[in-house]
């Protein structure tokens, strides 16, 4: 029996977190997967998060609060000996730095480390730091983009030992009925919608979109988004003051995000900063074209047929493209482009692979 753990700065629905349940959920013969987070608390996750309930006591929350906690490290460290870890698997820089000297001070000896996103290294404090760390525990350094993975490189100076795109599942995650998918989401039956999948938060800028739904021509175009967080009321607010809030419907938090997908006609991605954004993937295997801003991963993660590449911050080209978008669509183009990208269980393989 092996035990491999993950380890999270927290469990909000995200592609880093969704990345992390698919592995926890698909683990090899005899493996004893565990998912650690560092913030939060059961109940509270279970509260916000449904999908969570499934996992059990294979969840761990440590409660961290706001801050350094040193003693973290050393509480960590003993539960990682405590239930024999054979891997650690860390997701980004907090969970490095807690969860890898954790993981060397309790003997594990197979670390690996993914990241992704590199906008953060552009601090050069920032990229010392993680350079720093990484000297500590060495892990193996994945990237889940090229882009990120010569980030890694070129601004921590650190070795990427492999690039591993995020990998959806293909059966979940396939072209269904519009019209059944509206219905069961509430939203107007007729005309195009695009939408918004993710945490409603400032990087993320989905105030972006409903500026650019305002410039568009068509009145008959409406915005559907999914996820909740933080900026919330601000986007309301934001809707209300343009007169358009009888054409965006926020749906919140959605488990079934095929659903979604399968909803509407177009995916927007207006974030000022990305690693490689699973929705986006997640989307296209749905025949949904995509819009989104030229950061980090993103034209990675764009089918060059289908999909559009526009500048971030910029929504008068937003509106442009969404409008071309929308006028031809391209479903077909899309899936095949996400087919391509990987599945889900590849991605898990090319992970076995990294850590064995």
């Amino acid at each position: 029996m092996t035990t491999h753990v993950q380890i999270v700065q927290h469990l909000r629905p995200g592609g880093i977190e969704c990345l992390a349940l698919d592995l926890l959920a698909n683990p090899p013969a005899g493996d004893r997967g565990l998912l650690i987070s560092l913030e939060g608390t059961l109940a509270d996750a279970v509260h916000h998060w449904p999908r969570l309930g499934q996992y059990g006591d294979r969840l761990v929350f440590l409660d961290k609060q706001a801050g350094l906690s040193p003693r973290l490290v050393w509480r960590l460290s003993r539960l990682l000996a405590e239930v024999e870890a054979d891997v650690v698997h860390t997701h980004h820089v907090g969970p490095m730095i807690y969860g890898g000297i954790a993981a060397r001070l309790a003997g594990v000896r197979r670390l690996v480390h993914t990241e992704h996103d590199a906008w953060h290294l552009q601090d050069p404090k920032r990229a010392r730091l993680v350079r720093r760390i990484w000297r500590m525990v060495r892990p193996r350094m994945v990237a889940d983009a090229e882009l990120v993975a010569d980030q890694v490189q070129r601004l921590a100076r650190l070795p990427v030992d492999a690039v591993i795109r995020n990998g959806v599942d293909l059966l979940r995650f396939r072209p269904g009925g519009r019209a059944v998918a509206r219905a069961s989401l509430g939203l107007p039956a007729d005309g195009p919608i695009i939408g918004l999948a993710g945490r409603l938060t400032r990087v993320k800028n989905q105030a972006l979109a409903i500026r650019a739904l305002q410039q568009m021509d068509d009145r008959r175009v409406h915005l559907a988004i999914a996820g909740d967080g933080d900026e919330r009321a601000a986007l309301q607010d934001l809707a209300a003051s343009l007169g358009l809030s009888q054409r965006v419907h926020f749906l919140g938090h959605l488990d079934g995000t095929e659903r979604f997908y399968r909803a509407i006609n177009c995916l927007c991605l207006p974030s000022d900063a990305e690693g490689y954004p699973l929705t986006l993937i997640e989307a296209q295997a749905c025949g949904v074209p995509v819009v989104a801003s030229r950061v980090g991963g993103v034209p990675e993660a764009v089918c060059p047929v289908s999909g559009q590449l526009v500048p971030a911050g910029d929504a008068a080209q937003f509106a442009v493209a969404l409008t071309r978008t929308l006028r031809n669509p391209q479903p077909d183009a899309a899936r095949r482009f996400a087919e391509g990208r990987g599945s889900l269980h590849g991605m898990i393989d090319d992970y076995r692979r990294v850590m064995a």
